[in-house]
């Protein structure tokens, strides 16, 4: 149940977040954090990486580690936001994948919602 109320609030953030600005990734690439369950123990290992990019239908490289234990991913080309959605909702429904959201930077100083990556 938590888990369930987790990934909707996780993509609620984003399409609120996405809809609030007209500017996503420009350079093509975009970011997202990722925890993983308890099984998955080194998602810098090439089955890791294999499998997350087969739910996400997009190639994704490893970026950098966080802090609790979340992990960035980069997933080329993706420019839309509808596309990105559904990559998050896809990698959120994989049992491997604890939460999921786009690795946002907001600047909030222009008096609206700006996203900066």
């Amino acid at each position: 149940m938590r888990r369930s109320i987790r990934a909707l609030l996780g993509v609620m953030a984003t399409l609120w977040m996405l809809e609030a600005s007209p500017v996503l990734a420009g350079n093509g690439d975009t970011r997202l954090i990722i925890r993983f369950s308890e099984t998955v123990f080194d998602p810098t290992q090439p089955a890791v990486l294999t499998s997350i990019s087969e739910v996400a239908g997009h190639p994704m490289s490893y970026l950098r580690p966080m802090s609790g234990q979340a992990h960035v991913f980069v997933v080329g080309g993706v420019l839309e936001p509808a596309q990105l959605q559904q990559i998050i909702e896809r990698l959120q429904a994989s049992p491997e994948v604890f939460s999921v959201e786009h690795d946002l930077i907001v600047n909030t100083q222009t008096g609206s919602w700006v996203l900066v990556r």
